[in-house]
């Protein structure tokens, strides 16, 4: 059961509540601009970002995204488009690839993983299957600051 004092706090909330629902308290507002909403990018758009702006594979640069090969490929092929936060963030990238840069720097105690990272290990799998293993990339929030200041 809920102590006295969350009951308390529900309660003033909404003595609040009523009181600004009939008339008697004024809400604390506020004007924000929201930036408008990022234009699409044409596949040309996206490879040449990617190859020349950033300088990637599609693999490493789906990392950066956190997203899939498979879903950076239909963007280059024109199957499907970036929408949303992808859309937003590659338009980031655009205007300031340091951006991704840093996403793809090693941080702290990952350098060997993230050295590791760049080179491509083919390893056996349990049935004899063979896939490509990559150690992740981390990146600080410090990192993140620095390279956006």
């Amino acid at each position: 059961m809920a102590d006295k004092s969350s009951f308390e706090k529900v309660r003033a909330g909404l003595r609040r509540a009523i009181e600004h629902a009939g008339g008697e308290r004024a809400l604390t507002t506020r004007e924000v601009e929201l930036p408008e909403s990022p234009k699409p990018l044409k596949p040309s758009q996206i490879i040449r970002l990617r190859r020349q702006t950033v300088g990637v594979s599609q693999a490493v640069f789906a990392k950066a995204l956190n997203s899939s090969v498979q879903t950076v490929q239909a963007w280059e092929q024109g199957r499907t488009k970036p929408s949303g936060p992808a859309l937003r963030f590659l338009r980031l990238i655009e205007s300031d690839p340091r951006i991704i840069k840093v996403l793809l720097k090693p941080s702290g105690g990952r350098r060997k993983a993230a050295k590791r990272a760049g080179k491509r290990r083919v390893v056996q799998g349990a049935q004899g299957s063979r896939r490509i293993a990559a150690a992740s990339v981390s990146v600080s929030v410090e990192d993140l600051a620095e390279a956006t200041s």
